[in-house]
């Protein structure tokens, strides 16, 4: 999250593809989670995202502070208008689903149950 890591001209190259940013906070509290979220957003990491997929965290359901995780994601991110998914099956916590970083990916979410069909381009 500094402007030495590429990833704002990375959002720029793909900016017509679409962005969409998979992430998790595995051992993070949630405040720890918005702090590192509102810092890879001041970043510019987030400029062309297309939609968020987050992992289920280490300690679903534990509030710091009177914030939960889903709370910490939304304040941070909820106002990009894009699709936010919550606590999906990817990340270090089993069952985890593999996601391929840089692939071109179709995602479909509903009734509970996430598709992520990749393709290397």
């Amino acid at each position: 999250g500094t402007r030495f890591d590429g990833a704002a001209a990375f959002a720029e190259r793909y900016k017509s593809d679409g962005i969409i940013w998979f992430l998790e906070a595995c051992d993070l509290n949630p405040m720890s989670f918005r702090r590192a979220l509102w810092q890879l957003r001041e970043a510019d990491w987030f400029s062309h995202a297309a939609g968020f997929i987050f992992g289920r965290p280490l300690h679903l359901g534990e509030d710091f502070m009177g914030m939960g995780f889903d709370d910490a994601i939304l304040d941070i991110l909820g106002g990009l208008s894009v699709p936010i998914l919550l606590n999906a099956d990817l990340g270090h916590l089993p069952p985890m689903m593999p996601f391929v970083a840089g692939a071109a990916a179709d995602i479909e979410a509903m009734d509970g149950r996430l598709s992520v069909k990749t393709r290397l381009v």
